[in-house]
């Protein structure tokens, strides 16, 4: 699994069981990202 970490978001990619498992955690706060969706820009 790999990661980048900004002071608003974080992604991650890995294999699909990974992703799996990062979603499922309870104590960390994580989002689905669409990739033809374009992020919220912070100014």
């Amino acid at each position: 699994m790999t990661c980048d970490v900004d002071p608003h978001f974080a992604t991650i990619g890995g294999s699909a069981a990974a992703i799996a498992a990062t979603l499922a955690l309870t104590d960390v706060d994580v989002v689905v990202d669409d990739p033809d969706v374009e992020p919220p820009y912070y100014f």
